[in-house]
């Protein structure tokens, strides 16, 4: 349990630090105009988008600093 918390814990660190890389605001941009209707939440970032947009651009903010899982 306590390496699931750390897991958790990494992953929301560099989504959130990610959140701020500016490819990642283009891309929470772009999500929030192809689904602006949607209701889930682009983590870091106040916005919301449709499922699908809003999953692109949380797993591009997880990975585009490239300090995940380290």
């Amino acid at each position: 349990m306590h390496q699931a918390k750390r897991c958790l814990l990494d992953w929301l660190g560099v989504t959130l630090a990610g959140s701020r890389d500016p490819a990642a605001s283009v891309l929470v941009t772009v999500a929030a105009e192809l689904g602006p209707e949607g209701d889930t939440t682009m983590l870091g970032t106040g916005r919301r988008a449709g499922l699908l947009p809003a999953v692109l651009a949380n797993g591009f903010m997880a990975h585009v600093l490239d300090f995940d899982d380290t």
